[in-house]
């Protein structure tokens, strides 16, 4: 299930690809508004599912990871912050399939796997900004409707497992740095900011 593929080869002078993960409320979009300067040739990529959208697939948010790091590969910038990619969906529905046996991840990869391959390029670089399962629930009080089946509240723990699989198998070939959510906003910026100058140069 969690095999390494090769993905097509980036085209010469695309911007670097940098992609921030990690479980709920670990900072990565504040690091991301942090780390914007489009000045420097540094731009955020998002994507915003529609709120009224009905019953979404696994699929659909695949193919909308695949949008987004086409678009990041379209940037003019140097370097284009993702603000989560398929490594996210992935996980997701991974442990969603472990909470609720109702759910069969595998068509899920089996999708990915054959949809995938030759569509894009992987990111250039991964941040995994981590932070305690116990933490996640913390902060996302008050600030995140509890949902049945959402496990970025329900299951981080599995979450957090997840990423660290997928990260040593499916994307072993990508470079990852593990930025710690614990420390104060500013600490956690100057982190970010001295690894992202390391790709950078």
């Amino acid at each position: 299930m969690v095999e390494q593929f090769n993905h097509k080869e980036k085209e010469p002078g695309s911007p670097k690809v940098v992609c921030f993960e990690g479980i709920s409320c670990c900072g990565k979009s504040t690091l991301i508004d942090g780390l914007a300067s489009p000045d420097r040739g540094i731009e955020v990529v998002r994507f915003q599912v529609p709120r009224d959208l009905k019953d979404p697939t696994p699929e659909y948010f695949l193919a909308n990871d695949m949008e987004k790091l086409k678009k990041a590969a379209r940037v003019n910038g140097q370097v284009a912050l993702l603000d989560r990619a398929y490594v996210s969906t992935l996980v997701f529905y991974t442990v969603l399939s472990e909470i609720n046996p109702g759910f069969d991840v595998f068509p899920l990869y089996r999708w990915f796997f054959e949809n995938v391959e030759r569509n894009f390029s992987r990111p250039d670089h991964y941040f995994f900004v981590h932070i305690p399962p116990e933490l996640s629930i913390t902060r996302s009080r008050g600030i995140r409707p509890f949902n049945e089946n959402n496990v970025w509240l329900k299951a981080p723990d599995r979450a957090v497992y997840w990423y660290e699989r997928l990260f040593a198998s499916l994307e072993k070939s990508v470079p990852l740095t593990i930025l710690d959510g614990t420390k104060s906003v500013g600490l956690l910026l100057d982190d970010a900011k001295k690894e992202l100058g390391k790709i950078i140069t």
